[in-house]
């Protein structure tokens, strides 16, 4: 008496796995684009954080507290430093540059500059000054950051735009790529 074999004869094995293989390399792309799109939202999401902790910093502590961009995170950087990191500083002279007798209250590592790419517009978009009564310094002018993937398609609604203005309300929406 011969007893019946079970499992996959080899044919069908290829077959599965090619079927898997094609499967795999359609969702591939789609969980990079994933990945990329969480590493936006959630440098924008710090930078957020760090705007209004500051903000509280300033109300609490009766003085003026400073978010800037920077490269070492121990000096206030340029623009193009926000990538890198940030970081809140109680600025006692308000001059929104760090001396080295100002106390650094709070560090966010920023995205990197691999995926993900910080622009900025305002004047003096390279810091955010927050007064004691919790304004922003200079009062006229609106700060603005944004961030997005580096390879975000030119009109799809995936780039994060973060708005400081004068009265010191921080507004976070979407918007387009650029």
């Amino acid at each position: 008496m011969k007893t019946p074999q079970s499992g996959f004869t080899l044919f069908e094995l290829m077959v599965g796995i090619s079927i898997m293989g094609i499967l795999v390399s359609l969702a591939v792309p789609t969980f990079q684009d994933f990945g990329r799109n969480a590493r936006v939202v959630a440098a924008q999401n710090d930078i957020v954080t760090a705007l209004n902790y500051s903000r509280s910093e300033a109300i609490r502590r009766s003085t003026v507290v400073t978010v800037c961009a920077t490269a070492s995170f121990t000096d206030c950087g340029d623009t193009g430093d926000w990538p890198a990191g940030w970081f809140s500083f109680n600025d006692a002279n308000a001059n929104g540059a760090r001396e080295n007798d100002e106390e650094i209250l709070q560090l966010w590592r920023g995205p990197g500059e691999t995926d993900v790419s910080v622009m900025t517009a305002g004047a003096g978009a390279d810091h955010v000054s927050f007064t004691a009564t919790g304004l922003v310094t200079p009062t006229a002018v609106t700060k603005t950051l944004m961030v997005y993937a580096s390879n975000c398609p030119s009109g799809e609604q995936r780039a994060r735009r973060v708005q400081v203005n004068g009265i010191g309300s921080i507004r976070n929406d979407r918007m387009n790529c650029p």
